[in-house]
């Protein structure tokens, strides 16, 4: 699994479970990052057709690929799949 942010021409921005041949990226569950209240959400990318599920977009249509923060891609495989990956709980030490 690749999971990356994805940087289109038309400035939106997917992440994506993918996979990068000569001309083409192909996008497993793209979900589209939007910003929503002040929050991150996402949005499954053109939900209304069969492209929510796979879609390539060719290279020259790509602005850039970047690796996302951890707490991103958590939430993206939670989003994505039946299974809920535990948040790391961050503790105080105590003199």
């Amino acid at each position: 699994m690749s999971i990356e942010v994805i940087k289109l021409v038309t400035n939106e921005e997917i992440i994506a479970d993918i996979t990068v041949d000569e001309e083409t990226i192909g996008c497993k569950d793209p979900m589209l990052v939007a910003v929503q209240d002040g929050r991150l959400v996402f949005i499954p990318y053109m939900q209304y057709t069969s492209a929510h599920k796979f879609i390539q977009f060719k290279k020259k249509d790509v602005m850039f690929i970047a690796s996302p923060v951890e707490s991103l891609v958590d939430d993206y495989v939670s989003a994505t799949t039946q299974i809920a990956k535990p948040r790391k709980s961050i503790t105080a030490s105590v003199p």
